[in-house]
C-alpha cells in the first residue's frame, strides 16, 4: 500500500528522495518543513506516511548514511493529518469508484448469465469460489474472518418452481466484546446472483474437504488471510485496481449511507454495537446532507436567516422589533446614526 501511495505522489516525493540520498539530516529537516507543508497541496493523507516508510527502509538497510538513530528521529515526526480510524473513508481513499463498481456488477451479471445458459463447466471451481467470496465482501461488507469461519451448515439454499434459488447465509459478529461475540445475523443473497453460489455448493460436495480445505466443514475452505488475497487479486483482475476487503466493506457502508440509512440501520448492517461508527459514512454522504438541508428548511430560525440572506436587507418593522443589543449603529462623518441594521 505504501508503494502505491508513493508512486501516485512521486512528483512530490522526488525532491525528498534526492536529498535523502545525499544527507540524512538535511532530508529530515526538509521532511519537517517544506515536505510537511505540501499537505495543503497534495490533499492525500498517505503521501507523508509513504515517504516516511521509504526513509525507514533506508534506515533498515543502512544506505546513504541512514541508520537506527535516524529511525528513532523519524518516529517523533508526526504526519500533517490527524490520524483517524476512518481517515480513508473521509478522504475517499477506501471508497471504490463508480467505474470499479460498474465492472464488479458486470462481472457478477456475466458469470451468472453463463451458468444459467447451461455452461457452468466453463467456469473454473476456484473462480467460482472466489466470486462467491467477493460477493459477500462487496455486497454485505463482511470481514475476511466472518467469511472464513462459515461452515456449510450456515448456508441455506431453497429452490423455487420459478426463477433462481433463494440463498441465506448466517454470519457471526466479529471484533465485538462480551455477549456480542456470539450474536449472529442472517443475510440474503441477491437473487440475480444466486446461481453462482448454488453452483459452488454443488461443486463443493464433490471436493475432498479433508484435503482441499483448511477445515473439513468450512464453507469456502480458505483462511482469513487467503480471503484477503482472493479479494485483492479478484478486484485487480476485474477492475484493474487492487482493493483489500476493508475497501469493499467501507464502500458497501457508504452505499447504504447514500441510500438514506439511519445510524442504527448502518451500524446493524456493519454488525457493530456502537452506532457512532456510522457517523463517518453519514458525514460523507450527499444524500444525508440533502436530508439535513430539508430538515433545516422546516426550522423557523433557518427560514428567517435564509430570508434575510436572500433579501440582503431588513424591513423597518423587523428592525424595530429587534432588542437594542441586536441593532447596529454607525457614525459616518462623525454623526452618530442608530438603527441602520440588525445583527
Amino acid at each position: 500500500n505504501y508503494l502505491g501511495d508513493y508512486i501516485r505522489t512521486i512528483a512530490y516525493q522526488l525532491p525528498l528522495l534526492i536529498i535523502a540520498c545525499k544527507a540524512p539530516e538535511d532530508a529530515i529537516s526538509y521532511l519537517r518543513t517544506e515536505f510537511f507543508a505540501l499537505s495543503g497541496v497534495v490533499g492525500s493523507s498517505q503521501y507523508f506516511t509513504s515517504a516516511k516508510a521509504m526513509l525507514y527502509f533506508f534506515c533498515e538497510v543502512e544506505i546513504a548514511g541512514w541508520g537506527k538513530s535516524h529511525a528513532n528521529i523519524l518516529k517523533s515526526i508526526n504526519a500533517p493529518f490527524e490520524r483517524s480510524k476512518y481517515r480513508t473513508v473521509r478522504d475517499g481513499a477506501a471508497i471504490i469508484s463508480f467505474e470499479e463498481e460498474r465492472r464488479i456488477i458486470s462481472y457478477f451479471d456475466d458469470l451468472n448469465a453463463e451458468i444459467l445458459r447451461g455452461s457452468p463447466a466453463s467456469v473454473q471451481t476456484a473462480d467460482l469460489r472466489d466470486a462467491c467470496v467477493l460477493f459477500w465482501n462487496y455486497a454485505h461488507a463482511m470481514r475476511p474472518i466472518q467469511i472464513a469461519n462459515r461452515d456449510i451448515g450456515h448456508a441455506r439454499l431453497r429452490t423455487q418452481d420459478e426463477g433462481n434459488p433463494v440463498i441465506h447465509l448466517t454470519f457471526r459478529y466479529a471484533k465485538q466484546r462480551g455477549k456480542a461475540k456470539s450474536m449472529e445475523q442472517t443475510r440474503k443473497m441477491k437473487r440475480d446472483w444466486t446461481p453462482m453460489m448454488a453452483e459452488w455448493l454443488a461443486r463443493r460436495a464433490l471436493l475432498n474437504p479433508a484435503v482441499d480445505f483448511d477445515r473439513p466443514n468450512s464453507l469456502f475452505g480458505v483462511s482469513p488471510s487467503e480471503i484477503t488475497t482472493i479479494v485483492a487479486e479478484k478486484t485487480e483482475q476485474i477492475t484493474g485496481v487492487r482493493r483489500v476487503p476493508y475497501d469493499l466493506r467501507h464502500s458497501a457502508a457508504q452505499r447504504k449511507a447514500d441510500a438514506g440509512c439511519s445510524r442504527v440501520e448502518l451500524a446493524e448492517f456493519l454488525m457493530h454495537q456502537d452506532i457512532e461508527t456510522a457517523d463517518a459514512y453519514i458525514e460523507m454522504s450527499p444524500t444525508q446532507a440533502e436530508k439535513i438541508n430539508q430538515a433545516l428548511g422546516l426550522s423557523p430560525l433557518f427560514q428567517a436567516i435564509d430570508k434575510a440572506l436572500k433579501a440582503r436587507s431588513v424591513t423597518l418593522d423587523e428592525l424595530n422589533d429587534l432588542p437594542n443589543d441586536m441593532q447596529v449603529g454607525s457614525a459616518p462623518h462623525g454623526h452618530l446614526i442608530a438603527g441602520i441594521g440588525g445583527c
